[in-house]
């Protein structure tokens, strides 16, 4: 079924990319809205959600929202194209330099800028 095809029930399926405090919260409201929703972000974040769901709190609920959390999608989108490219015999130079330093970052546990020290 495409991604956001509906089913017999209506409901869609979303992909949050960048789960962070703004895709956490959208995230949050279509799954209580009775979506499927599946939040993709940095490995504390995703750890965090697939240990405890998520925490909903506004000015009129603080609630608890079960979700899906998974680290980045890197094997999907870039792997793909270098996969793919491969395949056809075409050179894809920058998605694999994508793919091998995002791979490099999640086993490191580095989650972003802010983690590199300045030299």
């Amino acid at each position: 079924m495409p991604l956001n095809t509906p089913s017999h029930t209506g409901r869609l399926r979303f992909a949050v990319m960048g789960a962070g405090a703004v895709g956490c919260y959208f995230g949050a409201l279509l799954a209580r809205a009775g979506h499927a929703v599946t939040l993709i972000g940095r490995p504390d974040h995703v750890q965090a959600i697939q240990a405890h769901g998520l925490r909903l709190q506004t000015a009129t609920q603080d609630t608890h929202v079960p979700l899906e959390g998974r680290p980045t999608e890197i094997g999907h989108l870039n792997g793909y194209v270098v996969q793919r490219g491969a395949a056809l015999g075409v050179a894809t130079p920058v998605n694999r330099a994508l793919l091998v330093l995002v791979r490099m970052a999640e086993a490191s546990g580095v989650r972003g800028p802010q983690d590199h020290q300045k030299t």
